[in-house]
């Protein structure tokens, strides 16, 4: 005996009206730490987009900061606290956005 499957079919309808309240805005990847220089953050964005995917930490920090490590290190702990990347279990960087 063979069944016939149904499919559910539905619509939904108004979505775009229903969201134009919200306003769309990019999170602040520098926020309000003194630590973190707010180009060093975007040349960070600029890099991941960029560059091959689950690259080390340590190299993209020293690639925005060759003479200052600690400088490379904030960027990078901003993007990651903006979520605008995250770093897996081998600590390797990946851009989420």
């Amino acid at each position: 005996m063979r069944r016939s499957r149904k499919i559910d079919e539905f619509e939904v309808r108004g979505v775009a009206d229903r969201l134009l309240p919200y306003e769309l805005s990019q999170p602040d990847p520098v926020g309000h730490d003194e630590h973190v220089d707010a180009e060093l953050v975007e040349r960070a964005v600029r890099l991941l987009r960029f560059m091959p995917r689950n690259q080390p930490r340590e190299r993209v920090e020293s690639l925005l900061s060759p003479n200052d490590p600690v400088k490379g290190r904030h960027a990078v702990d901003a993007l990651i606290k903006a979520a605008l990347a995250t770093v897996d279990s081998r600590g390797r960087l990946q851009r989420i956005v």
